[in-house]
């Protein structure tokens, strides 16, 4: 685990605070599993690693300004980009061939490398506001908040990306595949106000946020299986927006008493209700580039190598 982090704050003005601050968090790990036999071959573990989106920070790069209007009102606006996602890179490379013997519980060669980009764009302005007014104070909250999230995932058989697949001594297939590349996307915007009201003993808190989620499949375009593309041929996917938005509308209402001059007794009394978060996984339920496609055929081994070449796949 390698963990690297810069941040500085800078006086501006007499009212302004800029803020800077740079967060990368590696993790590193190697020879792992992949769960395709009890007995793995050295080339057919994984390594893991950190992956990043090209020409972007890598990690949560993210800037504030805190901006006094007055003493009694203030703003804070925050813009962050989060660069962040992992690979799984098997240790023999993607130039040999890749195969599993279920008879055997085991693995050989090599085998596939998946990779997983988590971008996010994240901006946020948020308002307090304090004053005096009904017999009482006041702390008055409102602000929006707006968040794009792309998941990227990639699915790649080494060779000639065909999985040579001994089930038993009469069952043995080759597994043809076409690469899974996808991007699903998901947004979310939201807006919200509460006052928190307080009055001798009694302190009321009340609210609302509304939250708009949505989101689309990008466009992308896979690769054909090598060998056999016409039979596995890659697709070109146009993308699509998602036929639905969920626009849900929550309430926020508490009360705190005071039960003794001291404040040492104190009964509340709180009502939340709050929206589940749109997953990338729903906006992309029905786009077919995500996850690799493949075709099972007969194998034979002519050459007892325990590995499918293109003339052996029937």
């Amino acid at each position: 685990l390698n963990t690297y982090n810069i941040d500085g704050t800078w006086q501006a003005s007499k009212n302004d605070m800029i803020s800077v601050l740079l967060f990368k968090g590696e993790k590193q790990k190697f020879a792992r599993a992949t769960g395709d036999g009890q007995v793995l071959a050295p080339t057919a573990t994984w390594n893991q690693g950190n992956r990043y989106p090209e020409n972007r920070p890598h990690g949560l790069l993210k800037f504030e300004n805190n901006h006094a209007f007055s003493p009694s009102l203030f703003l804070s606006t925050k813009y962050a980009y989060y660069g962040t996602g992992f690979s799984l890179e098997p240790a023999g490379g993607l130039t040999d061939l890749a195969s599993v013997s279920t008879r055997l519980g085991q693995a050989f060669g090599t085998t596939r490398a998946q990779r997983f980009l988590r971008p996010q764009n994240i901006l946020n302005f948020d308002a307090n506001h304090f004053r005096t007014a009904f017999g009482g104070s006041h702390d008055i909250k409102f602000g929006m908040g707006w968040r794009r999230h792309d998941a990227t995932s990639q699915t790649i058989w080494p060779g000639n990306m065909i999985q040579a697949r001994d089930n038993s001594d009469t069952d043995q297939v080759a597994r043809v595949y076409r690469e899974g590349l996808g991007t699903n996307r998901t947004e979310y915007l939201s807006f919200y106000a509460g006052d928190t009201f307080s009055h001798g003993r009694l302190t009321i808190d009340a609210g609302l946020r509304f939250d708009r989620q949505t989101g689309s499949a990008l466009p992308s375009t896979t690769l054909s299986n090598p060998a056999f593309p016409s039979l596995v041929p890659g697709i070109e996917f146009g993308g699509y927006d998602a036929p639905f938005s969920w626009n849900t509308l929550h309430p926020r209402l508490g009360a705190t008493w005071a039960l003794d001059s001291t404040g040492k007794t104190i009964l509340r009394g709180n009502f939340s209700r709050f929206a589940g978060q749109l997953d990338a996984s729903i906006t992309g339920f029905s786009n077919p580039s995500s996850n690799p496609g493949y075709v099972d055929y007969r194998w034979n081994d002519l050459n007892a190598d325990n590995f499918a070449q293109a003339e052996e796949v029937l």
